[in-house]
């Protein structure tokens, strides 16, 4: 029988790190963010399309997607419209 590697939850972590003032402020603000990329991810995903493909669609680069997946990319709302239309959903509060 092969070991398993063993997986720790992030909440924890999470946990304590929030009580930290710095910490949490910081987080606050990127939240809103992360949240944005993930969807994005995750609605590509949903959509069957890999990051050069949507790149191919919206005239950029695969790189630039994964920036943007990844939270690393600053996106104008002209860029999300357009990913929001490439990917056939609406941008939500």
């Amino acid at each position: 029988m092969k070991n398993e590697p063993s997986t720790k939850s992030i909440h924890p972590f999470f946990g304590k790190k929030l009580k930290e003032r710095s910490f949490a402020k910081t987080y606050a603000e990127v939240s809103p963010l992360m949240d944005i990329a993930l969807a994005i991810a995750e609605t590509r995903n949903k959509a069957g399309l890999s990051q050069l493909e949507l790149a191919k669609k919206l005239r950029t680069t695969q790189s630039v997607i994964s920036r943007v997946e990844n939270g690393n990319q600053n996106l104008s709302m002209k860029m999300l419209a357009k990913i929001a239309r490439v990917l056939g959903c609406v941008i939500e509060e």
